[in-house]
């Protein structure tokens, strides 16, 4: 699988380089995860800009603000449906309040925030993205994916910075 970070399609430079090795990753038939960086940097391009981007990927991890930016819907559940008629896996993550995902066909499953002394949330979205798509892509099995990515989300929020101790 290809984790794509929006970082590297905002950037109207990279951007058509970025679309030529999409073009051949999908020719490969890997499956591309897009992670939409920031609200802050979605802005930048616009949300019809953005939401073309689903159209190339497989799977898509965001938090509640992104999807929000996105559908323009409030309710998380509510933004996975509309996600999901462009993306086949959505993963919302919810911070303190754990993460939901659901596979087009799919039922939505929820999962709880593992316990964690929070001290610093550097890292943990993508600390999140590693543990889920690392089980994901082994077993395919969503709830076990969350649980994992919720995980190592919370081991991440426990240490000052982004690495380990």
């Amino acid at each position: 699988a290809v984790y794509l970070s929006a970082y590297s399609l905002i950037n109207p430079e990279s951007r058509a380089g970025v679309l030529e090795i999409i073009t051949e990753i999908k020719r490969a038939g890997l499956p591309i995860i897009l992670d939409p960086a920031t609200v802050g940097v979605l802005m930048e391009v616009g949300v019809a800009a953005a939401s073309e981007w689903l159209n190339f990927v497989d799977a898509i991890i965001l938090n509640e603000e992104e999807s929000h930016f996105l559908t323009g819907r409030d309710n998380p559940i509510e933004a996975a449906a509309e996600l999901l008629k462009k993306v086949k896996t959505v993963v919302i993550k919810r911070g303190s309040n754990g993460a939901l995902g659901q596979n087009r066909d799919g039922q939505l499953i929820q999962v709880e925030a593992h316990p964690a002394t929070v001290i610093n949330t550097t890292g943990a979205g993508d600390a999140f993205a590693a543990g889920f798509i690392s089980v994901w892509m082994n077993n395919g099995v969503l709830l076990d994916a969350l649980d994992s990515g919720t995980q190592l989300a919370a081991k991440c929020v426990a240490l000052v910075g982004a690495r380990p101790s």
